[in-house]
């Protein structure tokens, strides 16, 4: 069985420093990468550029000698060409609307300077096989990364604006620049009461992006080892594999093309811990389903590797989650991490006190710590329904955790 992978990238970047565009850049690279299937093995062969198929496919099958193990077998009668046509800007479009939001943000609030980068990006990938399998997968989106530094600060950044779209809306992004830089500026003591925590999700999901792998599951080395089946957390908070590609700016299929069922997407449904994550060889090694979380460069043997995971969202907005209560929304923690009984702790650079719709202002240093056990049990409050462009046009998670000030 002979298979192709292609991949073809395109950017335009902009530099941006001292509130300016410093520098263009604009690349475009292709990547193909042939495989040869054959008695639990297999051959690989890529190249960089444009490529004769037929001269790496012979490399490939040469390369066969190698005995590299792989007993699966490749995806075959599988057909899917998503094409998400949804961004319509030209590098002209990004260059223009990037200067709208310097100059404008500029002219509000001069004490303050926006750098780092903005970049409009094309992604083309493609897998096709002897087994009348073709996958195709074309997205194009902005990002956006504004860090944001006061004039006489001797931090690398004060506070940030990041976004990932396929829109720009230089209007938007100016008021939620300035709500941020408005609230930065103005000083609140950390509340005697304890109120709930807010963050992204991906800061807590993590554990689960290591301790749900199947490879920790078949070696019994997971922190949820005789947790499989068993409730565990509370019956509101569930989990699952991202693979929607207007949400995860990502395709569908793997990179073994496989196309996981929706009901296999879900690793934690309703508090119970319903499956690992695998890949093909990690699902036939230790009789797990597979959920197609296979990885790996064009080049290269496809291994199991961490998807993206989303928490589902309750139907109660932020500021009903909140409960006419203030939160405590972070906005940088670095540093932190789960130690292997399931504890986290962080300290956090950066936090806003927050009615769950404005940034009220900016708090003190302080730590968090919890177990995930309460984080995503007893003191788990949700996710939110709606999206907050300010802080990355992401749904919130909300909880409550053990607050510490430094």
């Amino acid at each position: 069985m002979r298979e192709k992978i292609t991949e073809i990238f395109q950017q335009t970047s902009l530099s941006l420093g001292q509130s300016e565009i410093q520098a263009v850049r604009r690349k475009v690279s292709k990547r193909t990468g042939c495989r040869v299937y054959k008695q639990d093995n297999i051959g690989i062969a890529g190249a960089i550029g444009e490529a004769n198929e037929e001269e790496l496919y012979a490399k490939a099958e040469r390369n066969l000698s190698y005995k590299i193990d792989y007993p699966v077998e490749a995806t075959e009668n599988k057909r899917v060409s998503i094409n998400i046509d949804e961004c319509k800007l030209n590098d002209n479009d990004l260059f223009e609307a990037v200067e709208e939001i310097l100059k404008k943000t500029a002219e509000r609030h001069s004490n303050f300077t926006i750098n780092h980068k903005a970049n409009l990006n094309t992604v083309e990938l493609g897998l096709e096989n002897e087994g009348q399998t073709k996958l195709y997968h074309k997205d194009k989106f902005v990002e956006l990364g504004l860090l944001l530094k006061k004039r006489g600060s001797s931090d690398i950044l004060d506070t940030a604006f990041s976004y990932i779209g396929r829109q720009v809306n230089p209007g938007k992004v100016i008021e939620s620049v300035s709500e941020l830089i408005t609230a930065f500026e103005r000083e609140e003591q950390l509340p005697a009461e304890t109120l709930p925590i807010i963050l992204h999700d991906r800061e807590l999901t993590k554990i689960f992006q290591k301790d749900l792998s199947g490879k920790l599951f078949g070696n019994k080395a997971s922190l949820f080892q005789e947790q499989l089946g068993a409730k565990v957390f509370n019956e509101k908070f569930s989990l699952k594999i991202a693979n929607d590609p207007m949400e995860s700016f990502s395709p569908i299929f793997d990179s073994e093309g496989t196309i996981a069922e929706a009901s296999a997407n879900w690793l934690i449904r309703d508090g119970k811990i319903i499956r690992p994550y695998t890949d093909k060889r990690t699902a036939k090694m230790y009789n797990f389903e597979n959920t197609g979380c296979a990885g790996g460069s064009y080049d290269g043997v496809p291994t199991l590797h961490a998807p993206h995971l989303e928490i589902m969202h309750s139907e109660q907005t932020l500021k009903s989650l909140l409960n006419g209560k203030m939160g405590i929304l972070i906005m940088m923690a670095g540093g932190g991490d789960f130690t292997p009984d399931g504890i986290f702790a962080s300290p956090v650079q950066l936090a806003y006190l927050t009615d769950g719709e404005r940034l009220i202002g900016k708090l003190p240093h302080f730590t968090i710590k919890g177990s995930i056990y309460n984080i995503f049990g007893k003191d788990f409050i949700g996710v939110s329904s709606d999206k907050h462009f300010t802080v990355g046009n992401e749904r919130l998670f909300v909880t409550n955790m053990k607050l510490t000030a430094l």
